[in-house]
């Protein structure tokens, strides 16, 4: 049945009046999330502490954090989207998941032979262990939130990612702050709270992005 011109001009009123969202106001929106979970971010690395490197040399915290920032970057640039809308393959992900931990590990195990470290209290280990997940927290909700629109193929696997991701940034602030730096300490509580939030990512993915965290438009 052809559609009567009265009925088309009906369509095309109603279609008119539904505007496309501005992909201005989008950007704008993610700016505006992303200046507001930085400076969180800040202001609580701040509130610890922030810089100190009094018991460990300058050196060694610089070199120890510029490597898991490298790390933390390499990890951030594998998990993109490049351009897909339904996330990273599989294979990617996972091995994003497992390797970056194990890069953290390893640079540190590099470094810290070269400086005496005296053990910590392990109880120590789980202080900085839930301030990691503190730092990780802001910046783990808002990219669950920016690919919410994109529905990821592997949402598990996606959400697991981004715990890595994030936890990988937050081990730099904590490199910067910690004076504790034995391996034992560092390994479980600057290494581990990746796998700890990439453990959460898996077990919330499906709820993650079935939720509708952005009705307005996507925050990428």
């Amino acid at each position: 049945m052809i559609p009567s011109p009265e009925l088309k001009a009906r369509v095309l009123a109603a279609a008119s009046k539904d505007k496309a969202a501005d992909r201005r106001a989008v950007r704008r929106r993610a700016l505006w999330s992303w200046l507001a979970v930085v400076t969180f971010t800040l202001l609580a690395f701040g509130a610890v502490g922030g810089l100190r490197a009094v018991e460990r040399p300058l050196s060694f915290v610089l070199a120890t954090a510029a490597g898991w920032a490298g790390i933390a970057l390499a990890a951030s640039w594998a998990s993109s989207r490049k351009g897909s809308m339904v996330g990273r393959p599989l294979g990617v992900l996972v091995g994003l998941t497992l390797a970056t931990p194990a890069a953290l590990a390893a640079w540190y195990l590099a470094w810290v032979g070269r400086v005496p470290m005296p053990p910590a209290p392990v109880d120590r280990a789980f202080v900085c262990l839930a301030v990691s997940l503190v730092f990780a927290a802001g910046p783990f909700v808002l990219l669950a939130r920016s690919l919410r629109a994109t529905a990821p193929a592997h949402p598990r696997a996606t959400a697991a990612a981004i715990g890595v991701v994030t936890c990988a940034w937050a081990s730099v602030l904590m490199d910067l702050h910690c004076e504790r730096g034995d391996l034992v300490h560092v390994t479980l509580g600057h290494v581990a709270p990746a796998l700890v939030l990439a453990l959460v990512g898996f077990a919330l993915g499906e709820r993650l992005f079935r939720a509708d965290f952005s009705p307005r438009g996507d925050l990428s």
